[in-house]
């Protein structure tokens, strides 16, 4: 198959190698570009004054590893493959949701029932679809956020991928997030290339991603049965 990768750069390299392993061509174009915010212009508040630290993203999670060599204190991540990314950069102590910010609140209320001697940080991008910091402090947990990183959204397709939506070349497509979906559902409209969609199957790591393109006119949509790169794979190659 001739699969598009849509997600940001750092995290659509690993998974393109893993599909070429698996005799897959690969087009990538990231629709979402990372902007670590430079050391010089954030105060990453002291660890060690936080009861744990949580993250709804993998890229809040490579730039925290960036910006402290502390890898000790409790980190609460939303689904399984931010757990892996924290594993490999070093983490210890990780706890790990299933999935979404609502499923992560869920459980840090379940764990972390106030008064707490210390509050939650959360470590974030520019740009959240839930801030965890607001319901944890409405639920009476003090807890703050941090913006680690700024996220720039692509205003185009790539040359590479724009050419192979017109021709026809590819079978499938790979959405991680609800908001890549979303700025590929728009650009397609933009460029309209929605019918070019007709002949591709798209691959949804979650419902809430899936709710994002389905007005598309789809060959066909499948969803992982679970928020894992691995699932996801499965889903392909069973659909291969």
């Amino acid at each position: 198959m001739h699969i598009l990768i849509t997600r940001p750069q750092n995290s659509a390299v690993s998974l393109a190698n893993q599909l070429q392993t698996l005799g897959h061509r690969v087009t990538v174009d990231p629709l979402l570009h990372i902007l670590p915010t430079p050391k010089h212009l954030l105060e990453l508040p002291l660890l060690s004054t936080f009861d744990a630290v949580v993250t709804t993203s993998q890229q809040a999670i490579r730039c925290l590893a960036a910006l402290t060599p502390h890898r000790g204190f409790p980190l609460w991540c939303v689904g399984t493959e931010s757990a892996k990314t924290a594993k490999k950069l070093g983490f210890q102590t990780i706890h790990t949701a299933e999935g979404s910010a609502t499923t992560l609140i869920e459980q840090l209320l379940k764990t972390c029932v106030p008064p707490l001697q210390k509050p939650i940080l959360h470590v974030s991008g520019d740009t959240v679809r839930v801030n965890v910091a607001q319901a944890l402090q409405a639920k009476g947990i003090a807890a703050q956020r941090v913006v680690v990183y700024k996220t720039q959204e692509a205003k185009s397709f790539s040359q590479e991928a724009e050419q192979a939506l017109k021709t026809g070349i590819l079978d499938a497509a790979l959405f991680y997030s609800p908001r890549t979906a979303r700025i590929f559902r728009n650009l397609c409209q933009t460029t309209q290339l929605e019918q070019r969609c007709a002949s591709l199957t798209a691959f949804c790591l979650s419902d809430a991603i899936k709710a994002e393109i389905c007005d598309l006119p789809w060959k066909k949509v499948i969803t992982a049965k679970k928020t894992s790169t691995d699932d996801l794979l499965i889903a392909l190659m069973m659909a291969d």
